[in-house]
C-alpha cells in the first residue's frame, strides 16, 4: 500500500516533468534562450507544482485518527516554506520584479497548499483508508522532487558536506519533532 503511493506520487511528478515545458539548467546541451518573464514563470511554476503534495499531505494527516499527526505535518512543512516563500521573492525582486509584487507572487505559490490541503481533507473524509495513500503519494512526489532536484543543487559550489549534515540534521530533527508530538 505504501510503496505503491510511494511509486504513484513518483510518477505523477515525473510524468508533470515530462509534460510541462521547463528547461534543465544543468544540461549543456539545452540551447534554449528564453526572456526574464519566462524563467521567472517556470521557476513560479515549478515551486507551485512543489507545493501540490505539500497540502495534499498536510489535508490527508488532519483526516488520520492521529490527532497529532495534522498539526505535525503542518507545522513542520510551515517551516520549510518561511524561507522557500522568501527565496523565490528574493529571486523574482532579482529579475527586476518590484518588491511587494514579488512577495505577492511567492506568497501566491503557497495558496496552492490550502486548496489542495482541503482537496485532501475532503476526499479522505469520504474513501476509506485514503490516508496511508494519501501520504504515501505525497511522501513519493517530495521524494522525487528531493532527489532529483534539491539534492544536486545543494552540493554545487563546494557546499557538499554543510548541503549533507543539514540533510542529517534535518531528518533529526523530523524524527524529534514525530517523537515529540
Amino acid at each position: 500500500m505504501i510503496a505503491f503511493g510511494l511509486l504513484l506520487g513518483c510518477f505523477v511528478l515525473l510524468w508533470l516533468e515530462h509534460s510541462l515545458p521547463h528547461m534543465d539548467l544543468e544540461n549543456p546541451n539545452q540551447r534554449i534562450r528564453i526572456n526574464i518573464e519566462h524563467q521567472s514563470f517556470l521557476i513560479i511554476a515549478a515551486i507551485t507544482l512543489h507545493n501540490l503534495p505539500e497540502g495534499l499531505s498536510v489535508g490527508v494527516s488532519y483526516a488520520s485518527s492521529n490527532d497529532t499527526l495534522g498539526p505535525l505535518i503542518a507545522f513542520s512543512i510551515g517551516l520549510q516554506n518561511a524561507p522557500e516563500g522568501f527565496l523565490v521573492a528574493l529571486f523574482l525582486v532579482n529579475q527586476n520584479i518590484n518588491r511587494w509584487k514579488a512577495l505577492g507572487i511567492a506568497t501566491l505559490t503557497g495558496v496552492v497548499e490550502i486548496v489542495t490541503s482541503m482537496l485532501g481533507y475532503t476526499l479522505s473524509s469520504y474513501v476509506s483508508n485514503l490516508v496511508p495513500y494519501g501520504l504515501s503519494l505525497a511522501a513519493g512526489a517530495m521524494m522525487f522532487i528531493v532527489y532529483k532536484e534539491l539534492i544536486p543543487e545543494s552540493h554545487g559550489d563546494g557546499h557538499q558536506r554543510s548541503a549533507t549534515v543539514s540533510f542529517i540534521l534535518g531528518l533529526i530533527t523530523m524524527i524529534g519533532l514525530t517523537d515529540w508530538f
